[in-house]
């Protein structure tokens, strides 16, 4: 068991990782809180942590440039109980707990935090996008890409590894070429032209999906989206057979067809590792 630090230089300690539990190594945190851990648990459930028969022998304090805060969390993912509850932690807390997680390699605590920022997604999807894209979680990564494949290649630059931008480069080129075609002039393009009429039916058609609002829902392919029913319009049963509304609904059907036909990220991406393993 490593001694307690002299009472002449006291300092703040851990509330869960105190002299008393047994740590054989002791670290500082940046805010200057004393956390003993024990070696052998590190060992096992860490992989990047700084620990030689040197500094357990040495007794010297080590120091790292986390938090208390994340630390407190973080050690109680490196012993053989439940972790902590993760539940009421902020976006930033959270991010600054995964970012320690991955430096450490404490992989049980990268897990948990990848399932945690799903909650987080819709505020703050940009930064676990290149989180996911930094650390090769390919799940996260893959889920959050139909939502982000609007963004300019120019923008993703500086959030993709080289690894990555290639794919994701294909990826956003069959999006766009798709929706050039279909959203370009939805009122007048072939996909719907032969449907859509002058009449005030047709109008109201095309002012819907020239709608801004309509087409950011399309673009985040959104359920709700393509929930524009013929009473939007008018009385779908004033006119069952109203060319417009018909023309509506064929016009949902062939670009929902055309968008499952595309490839997903995953397979640019498996396509890109295959082509870079035989050159």
């Amino acid at each position: 068991m490593f001694r307690p630090i002299p009472s002449a230089s006291v300092q703040k300690v851990s509330k869960f990782f105190q002299a008393e539990s047994g740590g054989d190594v002791v670290f500082r945190s940046s805010d200057n809180v004393l956390f003993y851990v024990q070696q052998k648990y590190l060992e096992l459930y860490s992989e990047g942590f700084p620990l030689t028969e040197q500094v357990t022998l040495s007794q010297e304090i080590v120091p790292l440039t986390e938090p208390s805060s994340v630390l407190e969390l973080l050690f109680q993912f490196t012993y053989p109980h439940m972790p902590p509850d993760l539940d009421d932690l902020d976006f930033r807390s959270l991010m600054n707990l995964a970012e320690a997680a991955e430096k450490y390699f404490i992989h049980y605590c990268r897990k948990i935090c990848v399932i945690h920022m799903k909650s987080f997604i819709s505020q703050h999807r940009d930064e676990i996008f290149a989180f996911a894209a930094k650390y090769d979680h390919a799940k996260l990564f893959c889920h959050l890409a139909p939502t982000l494949v609007w963004k300019p290649l120019s923008e993703m630059v500086d959030l993709l590894p080289p690894s990555l931008y290639i794919p994701w480069s294909l990826y956003h080129d069959q999006w766009s070429s798709l929706m050039l075609r279909y959203l370009q002039n939805p009122g007048s393009c072939s996909s719907s032209s032969r449907y859509i009429s002058s009449s005030v039916h047709g109008d109201r058609f095309v002012s819907i999906v020239h709608n801004e609002e309509w087409l950011r829902k399309l673009k985040a392919l959104t359920v709700d989206a393509f929930e524009i029913n013929p009473e939007k319009i008018h009385q779908w049963n004033e006119c069952e057979t109203c060319r417009d509304c018909r023309g509506w609904i064929e016009w949902k059907a062939r670009f929902q067809n055309d968008v499952r036909k595309l490839k997903d990220l995953k397979a640019f991406i498996e396509e890109y590792k295959e082509k870079a393993s035989r050159s």
